[in-house]
């Protein structure tokens, strides 16, 4: 009788852990055509990372509901496509600036192979080669949190050439289209309307007062409604969060501001954003450093998805989840 009892508890409890999820976990998976993508889960999120295709967040889900936006013309392209083709690669990117500079030379990086290495069940670390013209080795390291849907993103930048760089970490995430953007804005900001927006032919930013109706600031809050035409605009806030709302779901990124660093490189914002109608971009920055060879610089970002109700998009319920 003990044995058939002992037996008896011993498959209960491997029963259990058969059947119970897994909490967290780094896996090679395959995804949209790539077949070296990494997927970070737990109960609840989804993490797919591209490492043949720039080092890109793929998808972010959470409840199987994914807020990155994807464009099915891209699956499977490589480096060598891109450079013939110079197409705008989805989902969620990672660039330095400054743009002017950067843009010209930053292929490598932007779209090539990374190599990828599981650290543990929560954390994939992906190295890009040596960018001999970009100036650059970089580092991002994903960590999923084990019963959550929040994953942090710490970028290091390494001076691999034998003269200073001036660069600064740039977040370039798509997500899909016709939700809320909400951006804090500095109450003694250098924007006469506490907002600065791009225009082109020539390039050039201003702190425009023309009434568009999908823009609204109050309380210190820009808000924005991703539809319609082409336009580009940021912030110069020290608070460090953005955070989008689309279809009952919250994309919040958190990032630090040192209000003592020079921003002259994303033309003194730390969040910008951009819309098409087809997807919007939402772009946190960091400061502008000019560092020595051999020396790196630091950025991380934090994102999180939420569940709301459409009708808690409110600009006091938004504060409340950035304090949580």
């Amino acid at each position: 009788m003990k044995i058939f009892l002992l037996n008896f508890f011993w498959g209960v409890i491997f029963l259990l852990f058969e059947i119970s999820p897994i909490a967290a976990q780094v896996e090679k998976t395959s995804y949209r055509g790539w077949s070296d993508c990494y997927r970070l889960s737990n109960k609840q999120c989804e993490v797919i990372i591209g490492a043949s295709c720039g080092g890109r967040v793929l998808l972010f889900s959470l409840n199987g509901k994914n807020i990155i936006y994807e464009n099915q013309e891209q699956d499977g392209k490589s480096l060598k496509n891109w450079e013939q083709e110079r197409f705008d690669p989805d989902a969620g990117r990672f660039d330095l600036g400054p743009e002017r500079a950067t843009h010209p030379i930053h292929d490598l990086t932007w779209m090539g192979k990374w190599d990828a290495e599981i650290i543990d069940e929560q954390t994939l670390r992906l190295t890009s080669v040596n960018d001999t013209l970009f100036g650059l080795k970089n580092i991002r390291e994903f960590k999923l949190h084990k019963d959550s849907a929040a994953l942090a993103v710490l970028q290091t930048a390494i001076n691999i050439t034998n003269k200073p760089l001036t660069r600064h970490f740039w977040g370039r995430t798509l997500v899909k289209p016709r939700g809320t953007l909400f951006m804090p804005v500095n109450p003694h900001s250098r924007f006469e309307h506490g907002w600065g927006r791009f225009l082109w032919d020539p390039n050039r930013i201003e702190s425009s007062s023309a009434i568009d109706d999908r823009i609204k600031i109050q309380r210190l809050i820009f808000r924005f409604h991703a539809v319609g035409t082409t336009i580009k605009g940021g912030t110069d806030a020290t608070n460090g969060w953005m955070v989008y709302a689309l279809d009952g779901m919250v994309f919040l990124k958190r990032f630090e501001v040192s209000t003592d660093q020079d921003y002259s490189g994303s033309d003194h914002m730390t969040g910008i954003f951009y819309s098409n109608g087809r997807f919007c971009e939402i772009e946190p920055c960091g400061p502008t450093y000019t560092f020595a060879p051999g020396d790196s610089i630091e950025f991380t970002e934090r994102w999180e998805l939420k569940l709301i109700s459409p009708k808690e998009i409110r600009d006091d319920k938004i504060f409340q989840l950035i304090h949580d």
